[in-house]
């Protein structure tokens, strides 16, 4: 019985252990040690047998300690390129597709292990693998740099990359010439750091090269270095290869796979399962995508004509050479002027200002419409439209002729070469204030430059609303403190000069009845000490009306705003001995209310300043209406008012006089000559009295 299971074991643990020898083994392991007791316990094993059974147990330990380590997963995740032609990138339906795709089902085919492939933009493709999000990440240079986070396949691929330039760019050969250019590369390429390092400062990233081709198509770069294969490949897709040249290859690079960072396992399972991929099943993997190679007698015959092609050059380059000057100055001229086009473009694709490059269309010789030639991305961002360029503006915003208007006004006025205008309007589509500047480089043509300047508007018109209640309120600040004057003066009239007044007639008839009485020595000290009395209470109702007059003048309410005048002048010659000289013939001066009080306290102002600064002996006034205005005229002959003390912030009088003048629709002008005086002039328009100015109407 042990003769015929025993070697039946054996082989079954050969054919078997190979691809299942976890399970297999253990399951062998349980039978052999179930047969050996039962056979020890039975003594029907011979001593023969028994080393052969220990033999087939050890073997069977040793099958299960030998596949101890975790088993390569049964799916991986695979991320790569998916614009990285012919390798792996997508059709015109959306179909992933190229080499990459193809040898990958051939390994599924070789390990049985399924393989879920992401494509995607190259830069999230390298941040999603170093994350963690993928197993292995496909068509990969291995840099210094990586190393830390990725552990390599052997290279697979040797991959050239070339400088690609517009043809009618000359003198770019190496890295070095590139030193000026801006650049497009793809995101996450492993070359930017060495293109800036060896002098290219200006590099433009893009997601794919499929936006770096359809950047170039568009005439958005002129200069970009790409993989060869991908490159050639994107051109003569889009019908632009005979736009471009290419230099020899700058770049020389190895692709592989990568796992991440200590995952031996799947690293071990990606590199045997490719290696086990017959020669001949990759081979046609690759004819497929790069086409098969040409015989060699074909070869050959392109060499035969390679050399004709050779002595013909060298026979037209005798007759050739005396153009060769002034070619090289021609190229010197297309690559200098192929620099300023790029700083240009940098400077056009940059600016924070929208600009748009149009062709105005006229009708009966006005523009009635224009076309849009070119637009950098601030014009698309400001204005909201999209794909502008070649496109018509009534065609982007039907009825654009109606609602903005004013733009087409402007550009009626910069239709010759070298006109230009500027202004300011309001888009009533985008609810936004624009800074409009408008230049016609050409006839027909005109440059337009946006600049958004809607916060700053906003902010002046808060700024004026808040001057406009700032005014209001000193209105009618001014007016409660006027009525409170008022309402004092008639107070301490009324009552207190009241007072006053009988008082002083009390004593009057006091001291009349002394004198009466007789001249005794004690009734004449009285008599003095009434005297004192009445010259204080005449001091007194002075001082009171003096204050009454200075908190409202009589005079104003009950003469009228002229004879206040004249009345305040001769009060104020008496008072300082400066010579008033007063010409108010002018009479019934129909004002209302505010405008007399506002132009007397002016007049009252300008009186106080000549005192206290113009060191002056004389002053004019003059009083005159003409074509609906009144206007007041003060000029002294003092030493004359100086600029800088016209503008000085603390001069609250001056400002004073300047916000009372506003307040009534006035103005006021004030003009001085060093050593010959200074003129004070109010105008303003007259409001018939029993009417109402209104601040800033």
């Amino acid at each position: 019985m042990a003769g015929r299971i025993l070697p039946f074991s054996l082989r079954l643990i050969r054919w078997y252990g190979q691809s299942r020898q976890n399970l297999l083994a253990t399951a062998l392991s349980h039978l052999a040690l179930k047969y050996l007791v039962t056979e020890i316990l039975s003594l029907t094993v011979t001593t023969r047998e028994i080393p052969l059974l220990i033999f087939s147990l050890a073997l069977v330990a040793h099958s299960v300690v030998a596949q101890t380590p975790v088993a390569t997963p049964r799916t991986i995740r695979v991320a790569m390129d998916n614009a990285y032609a012919p390798y792996s990138f997508q059709s015109d339906e959306g179909k992933l597709q190229g080499i990459l795709i193809d040898q990958w089902k051939a390994w599924e085919r070789q390990t049985g292990i399924k393989a879920e492939i992401h494509a995607m933009d190259w830069g999230e493709a390298l941040r999603r693998m170093r994350a963690g999000e993928f197993d292995v990440i496909d068509s990969i240079v291995e840099t210094p740099e990586r190393r830390d986070y990725f552990d390599f396949t052997p290279a697979y691929a040797t991959i050239e990359a070339s400088i690609f330039f517009r043809r009618d760019i000359s003198g770019i050969t190496d890295l070095a010439s590139l030193k000026g250019f801006p650049v497009g590369v793809k995101a996450g390429d492993q070359h930017i750091d060495q293109l800036k390092a060896n002098g290219a400062t200006t590099v433009i990233p893009f997601q794919n090269n499929d936006e770096i081709i359809e950047a170039a198509k568009q005439h958005k770069i002129n200069v970009f270095v790409i993989d060869d294969p991908s490159a050639l490949y994107l051109l003569n897709k889009m019908g632009i290869e005979d736009e471009f040249r290419y230099s020899a290859p700058v770049f020389r690079d190895e692709l592989r796979r990568a796992v991440r960072k200590g995952d031996a396992a799947t690293l071990r399972a990606v590199s045997e399962g490719f290696a086990a991929i017959e020669p001949s099943e990759m081979k046609e993997i690759d004819e497929k995508w790069f086409g098969r190679a040409i015989d060699r007698w074909y070869g050959r015959y392109l060499t035969y004509a390679g050399y004709a092609v050779a002595v013909a050059i060298l026979l037209i380059a005798g007759l050739a050479g005396w153009n060769r000057i002034l070619r090289t100055k021609i190229l010197e001229r297309t690559a200098a002027l192929g620099e300023s086009e790029q700083r240009y473009l940098a400077l056009f694709e940059n600016m924070a200002e929208g600009v748009a490059y149009l062709r105005l269309l006229f009708e009966h010789g006005r523009p009635q419409d224009a076309i849009y030639l070119e637009v950098n991305p601030a014009w698309e961002r400001l204005t909201g439209l999209r794909n502008a360029a070649g496109r018509k503006a009534s065609e982007i915003t039907p009825g654009i002729r109606e609602v903005n208007s004013d733009f087409f006004e402007l550009a009626g006025r910069v239709v010759s070469p070298g006109q230009r205008d500027r202004f300011e309007a309001y888009s009533t589509a985008l609810k936004m204030w624009f800074s409009i500047s408008a230049y016609c480089p050409r006839k027909g043509h005109v440059i337009v430059v946006l600049d958004d300047i809607t916060e700053r508007k906003q902010a002046e018109e808060m700024l004026k609303a808040t001057s406009e209640q700032l005014r209001a309120l000193s209105a009618r600040l001014q007016a409660a403190r006027e009525e409170e004057g008022t309402r004092i003066a008639r107070e301490i009239h009324d009552e207190l000069g009241a007072a006053l007044t009988s008082l002083r007639w009390d004593l009057e008839g006091f001291d009349q009845g002394l004198s009466e009485a007789g001249n005794g020595p004690k009734l004449q000290e009285l008599r003095q000490k009434i005297k004192a009395m009445m010259r204080l209470t005449d001091t007194t109702i002075n001082t009171v009306r003096r204050i009454c007059s200075e908190l409202r003048p009589f005079a104003l309410d009950e003469v009228g705003l002229t004879e206040a005048i004249e009345w305040q002048a001769l009060q104020f010659q008496d008072r300082t001995g400066i010579m008033v000289q007063c010409d108010c013939t002018l009479e019934n001066v129909d004002l209302s209310r505010e405008q007399s009080t506002a132009a007397f306290r002016i007049f009252q102002e300008a009186l106080t300043n000549i005192l206290r600064h113009a060191q002056a002996t004389k002053v004019n006034i003059t009083v005159s209406e003409g074509d609906g205005e009144f206007t007041l005229t003060i000029s002294d002959n003092g030493r004359g008012i100086s600029e800088n003390e016209k503008s000085q912030t603390q001069s609250l009088g001056l400002l004073g006089m300047r916000e009372r003048a506003h307040l009534v629709g006035g103005k006021i002008d004030i003009t001085g000559s060093e050593g010959k005086g200074t003129v004070v002039t109010l105008r303003f328009p007259i409001v018939r009295a029993g009417r109402t100015f209104e601040a800033g109407k």
